[in-house]
């Protein structure tokens, strides 16, 4: 099932924030790193908050953002329990399209991944695919997609990433000839419950 939704991206980490309505909040994370990345990772991030809604009216937060982006959300899976939702860790994938990729290739490739995340990234408890479908701001411009991996705790993240010693491979593989990942970042973040 595909819904709508829009990322109001912000370059500062912002505070106590009342969003109201249909959203949610994640804040960076930093120093949170795994040795076997297929992507780079950095605390040099663009955008260190992100506040997802579902309702039509922008975000009620007194800091304008830096980037906005309207998505089409895939809920994946979804295999979280009651005692972690709203809480774990969250690797946000600010996805970038190579130059060389049409669009439409891009967005097929994009959504069979979901099968061989769902194979090489055991812990992620919930996965989430957005394609871009407006974007406005600085940085927002090379995000074709936004990807949400969600997990239950960092240990999760950092040890069970990968379901085995062939799967960065098997990963890097699927992805290296239609990701730009000089132009695509990670961010790592905690969601903030209202």
């Amino acid at each position: 099932m595909t819904a709508v939704k829009r990322a109001f991206a912000f370059a500062e980490a912002l505070g106590a924030v009342d969003v109201g309505g249909r959203s949610a909040v994640d804040v960076h994370r930093a120093g949170i790193f795994r040795t076997n990345s297929v992507a780079p990772q950095s605390d040099d991030v663009p955008f260190r908050t992100v506040v997802w809604s579902w309702d039509d009216e922008p975000a009620g937060v007194s800091v304008d953002p830096a980037a906005v982006l309207t998505l089409a959300e895939s809920v994946r899976w979804d295999r979280r329990g009651p005692a972690v939702i709203g809480g774990g860790i969250k690797q946000v994938c600010f996805v970038a399209r190579r130059a060389d990729v049409p669009r439409a290739e891009f967005e097929r490739r994009y959504a069979a991944h979901a099968d061989i995340a769902r194979v090489h990234h055991p812990a992620v408890s919930r996965y989430v695919q957005n394609l871009v479908v407006d974007a406005h701001g600085a940085g927002a411009g090379a995000i074709e997609a936004i990807s949400e991996l969600w997990f239950d705790t960092v240990d999760d993240y950092r040890e069970h990433y990968y379901a085995g010693p062939d799967s960065p491979d098997v990963v890097r593989t699927d992805v290296v000839d239609y990701l730009d990942f000089t132009r695509g970042f990670n961010v790592m973040m905690e969601t903030r419950t209202q």
